[in-house]
């Protein structure tokens, strides 16, 4: 992997590992049926992904969603973000109604010591963006797509 000048492997490695779940998020999206015909594309329960952090475990994700909000869970239904430095953590809502890493490094159910199953016993499940959190990524996303229709008409 070529080096970008003045920046650290892991911060690299970091870019890497989320192009790769980006781009395997847009794959899911781009292969559905549904997507050709203009209705409502929805990511169910894709396969699981095994995903190597950057400390040397594994975890197992699985990604749900749709393609304006995609999600990803632990086999056992906890849903993980991705810290600043690259590596997935178990999520918390925070007060805008998104998601936001809580500090606790996420692993597969069989790999996890007792301190980390006590703490994660009080992190609800299946967490997602509120209502209101997805209404404003929507809406964000809508001005972003139309802001060249936009151009084009304030041009003629």
């Amino acid at each position: 992997m070529p080096k970008v000048i003045g920046k650290p492997f892991l911060y690299n490695f970091a870019v890497m590992r989320l192009f790769f779940v980006f781009a395997t998020m847009a794959i899911l999206f781009c292969s559905s049926s549904s997507f050709s015909q203009g209705q409502k594309t929805e990511i169910t329960k894709a396969d699981t992904l095994p995903i190597k952090q950057i400390d040397g475990t594994t975890i197992t994700l699985v990604a749900f969603g749709d393609f304006r909000t995609a999600y990803l869970e632990t086999t056992d239904g906890y849903t993980v973000v991705l810290n600043p430095i690259g590596l997935y953590e178990y999520a918390a809502q925070t007060k805008d109604g998104g998601l936001a890493p809580c500090g606790i490094l996420a692993h597969n159910p069989i790999n996890r010591k007792k301190k980390e199953i006590r703490k994660v016993k009080r992190i609800p499940k299946h967490l997602r963006f509120t209502e209101e959190k997805i209404k404003r990524i929507k809406d964000r996303q809508e001005d972003f797509f139309n802001r060249d229709k936009n151009k084009l008409k304030n041009e003629k």
